[in-house]
């Protein structure tokens, strides 16, 4: 899709292009010259035969990135390869299931004029079809530089730049970095004093953030396929139409070990205000008519201060909007008289993490959880009617039988209180995150595309995915036994669409697809494997 200018000399972006020039000693004088950019989301790879693959959502990420180009004077083109065609669907690499338009489809839809090419590689499964769209374009345009972004991409940097010939890596949130590179190429002005950029013959670590995320423009959404995400009515929050993915803080201050957050945030949590959250929401609600929000903060709890003032805002402004935080938040942030505040300004779901019902397997973890307190937040919800998930790793390095028996136990005793659903992933060793930095020791995956929901590969899979029925068949059980209507509930709002839970939407998706997935031909290149494991 092409950019366009939403704002003129708004000043949004003021902050990062100062950043750039306080950071680097690339001038910014001439920030009015033009290079063409063409940004890609890569489209959705899941196992074959896994019938939920990976999560579809807008990629508001992508768009930062280019409001940042734009408003600093470049030209950009989205091409968000899973949202111009969701319903599409082809076999990859034989073991695999892509979703959107295969590089092939990518090369005619993109533009000649090109300069620059950026890849948002946020997950380890979509490095592989990356790189083969890249490889795609690189035969037909020999002029391109590649930049790849993203948490994958900052874990497997070196990987990436000497294995698979990437011209330059973003570390870390790209904005700053983005702007200072394309800046640099337009000009033809060295790099290497460019903050958080790989390169062939260097490495600068990421050392500045933005601070101020006020200045960063939220306001290019309009450069992502949006009627296709909200026409396929699935996300990584219960939706039914039309929402919106808002990022209103950035980082997580805590250090599980099973996360690559704490690679690319440092510990670091920054949040912007609750005036620019709300604003935000008020501009989408005006131009979209949007009426519900998802939160994908890593912990939009973080300051019980600021979630406060956010409510405060939307119930003074008369804010007729739902909203939810799919991606979870640190339950002890919050309290009963919080969890009211958060109901009467439109919160209809959350998840929260417990990970496991072991507290020796916690610490194993490196997560801080209190669990008495996540059985009283989830009793406290259902009775004032803030849907909730909540999430459980199932075989993570070092788990015992005992382990085991007290997350059993756990989840019994979270159905009667009330939850409305569990999500139990198996553990797989996500790169950057410090239990993949260290030995594992379950199996090995021949392939960064069998990160996924479905790892076979682990020696232990089908005791895990015994284990993994097994506690979602005795949390359905008990659901039924101790709050038999709102299991009922579930029928009607599967039949109508009005998902209140994720399982509610999961299931629709499932059917929905039998009905409107378009097979295309098998993709893969010859004779290219998958995205190899680094030895």
């Amino acid at each position: 899709m092409k950019g366009s200018w939403i704002f003129q000399n708004t000043g949004l972006t003021d902050g990062i292009i100062d950043a750039i020039s306080f950071h680097t000693n690339i001038s910014t004088e001439t920030r009015g010259s033009t290079m063409k950019v063409t940004i890609i989301r890569p489209p959705l790879i899941g196992m074959k035969g896994d019938l939920f693959g990976s999560i579809p959502s807008i990629p508001v990420n992508v768009s930062y990135i280019a409001g940042t180009l734009l408003d600093g004077g470049h030209d950009v083109d989205v091409i968000d390869c899973f949202g111009e065609e969701p319903y599409w669907r082809r076999t990859y690499h034989d073991k695999f299931i892509m979703r959107g338009i295969s590089p092939d489809e990518v090369l005619k839809r993109f533009d000649p004029e090109t300069r620059v090419v950026g890849f948002s590689v946020n997950e380890a499964v979509v490095q592989g079809v990356s790189i083969d769209i890249m490889q795609v374009l690189r035969a037909h345009f020999s002029h391109l530089k590649f930049v790849f972004g993203g948490h994958h991409s900052t874990a497997v940097a070196h990987e990436l730049i000497h294995d698979h010939d990437v011209d330059y890596i973003v570390l870390s949130e790209g904005e700053i970095t983005m702007l200072a590179l394309v800046n640099a190429l337009e000009r033809e002005e060295p790099v290497d004093s460019i903050d958080g950029l790989v390169w062939k013959h260097g490495r600068n670590e990421k050392n500045h953030y933005v601070e101020d995320l006020d200045s960063l423009n939220m306001y290019h959404t309009n450069l992502l396929p949006l009627e296709n995400y909200w026409r396929i009515r699935y996300a990584h929050g219960p939706t039914n139409g039309k929402y919106m993915n808002l990022v209103t803080s950035r980082g997580c201050p805590y250090k599980c070990k099973f996360c690559p957050s704490p690679m690319m945030s440092q510990g670091k949590w920054r949040s912007r205000s609750p005036e620019s959250v709300v604003q935000e929401i008020e501009y989408y609600m005006d131009k979209y008519d949007i009426r519900d929000f998802h939160m994908n903060d890593e912990n939009f709890t973080s300051s019980p201060e600021r979630t406060r003032k956010i409510c405060e805002l939307i119930i003074e402004k008369h804010l007729d909007i739902t909203f939810c935080m799919p991606s979870g938040i640190k339950v002890e942030t919050v309290d009963e008289d919080l969890l009211d505040l958060l109901k009467k300004a439109g919160c209809r779901f959350l998840t929260m993490s417990a990970e496991t019902g072991s507290k020796e397997l916690l610490k194993l973890m490196g997560k801080p959880v209190d669990l008495e307190h996540l059985m009283n937040m989830t009793r406290h919800t259902n009775k004032i009617g803030i849907r909730t998930s909540c999430c459980f790793i199932i075989g993570y390095p070092g788990e015992t039988d005992a382990d085991w028996n007290k997350t059993r136990k756990y989840v019994a005793r979270l159905a009667r209180a009330g939850i409305d659903e569990i999500v139990c992933p198996i553990m797989i060793p996500l790169p950057g995150s410090q239990v993949a930095n260290e030995t594992f020791k379950e199996g090995s995956y021949d392939s960064y595309e069998q990160l996924n929901f479905t790892p076979k590969w682990r020696l232990d899979y089908r005791t895990l995915e015994t284990k993994r029925l097994l506690l979602y068949f005795m949390f359905f059980l008990r659901k039924i036994f101790w709050h038999p209507w709102r299991t009922f509930l579930m029928f009607p709002h599967i039949l109508f669409w009005k998902h209140t839970t994720k399982g509610e939407m999961t299931i629709n998706r499932v059917l929905d697809n039998l009905r409107r997935v378009k097979k295309k031909p098998p993709w893969s290149p010859e004779p290219k494997e998958a995205s190899p494991k680094p030895s």
